[in-house]
């Protein structure tokens, strides 16, 4: 199973069928999917704190400059948002444990914890250190491997 897409997303729960074309859900989808969101999300699982927690932020000041939005903070469009971030960690091998904390937030108020399922997992998420050299012109350069 690759990385979740936004259609996946849709196809998750039948009632998000009328979200199909909302380029405001999606944008919010595509923050969730970014890879360092997705790293922040499990860094933040394994802190035991709920997995939007990473991202909520972000989220938060896209709803407040985006005043407009086809995808207000209805009740309905934050249980979507979680649903995201439940299919986005998916392939990721993590479930909603049951569990919700307090988030930091202005429009949310609690969002669910996660937990890794062992043999779950299609996809992770591999951090590289490489070394670099740093260049007679103090330009820092990656060494090929």
């Amino acid at each position: 199973m690759p990385k979740a897409t936004y259609e996946d997303f849709i196809n998750s729960y039948s009632a998000l069928k009328g979200l199909e074309a909302n380029p405001d859900a999606q944008a919010i989808f595509d923050i969730l999917n970014h890879d360092a969101s997705i790293y922040g999300a499990i860094q933040a699982i394994e802190k035991h704190k709920p997995a939007l927690s990473a991202n909520v932020q972000t989220i938060d000041v896209y709803a407040e400059t985006h005043q407009d939005s086809q995808f207000p903070l209805t009740d309905f469009n934050k249980q979507a948002i979680g649903r995201m971030q439940k299919v986005i960690l998916d392939p990721f091998g993590y479930e909603p444990n049951g569990k919700q904390k307090s988030l930091k937030s202005p429009n949310f108020g609690t969002a669910s914890c996660y937990e890794y399922k062992d043999g779950k997992a299609s996809m992770e998420i591999r951090v590289t250190v490489k070394s670099v050299e740093v260049s007679k012109t103090g330009q820092n350069d990656v060494k090929a491997e």
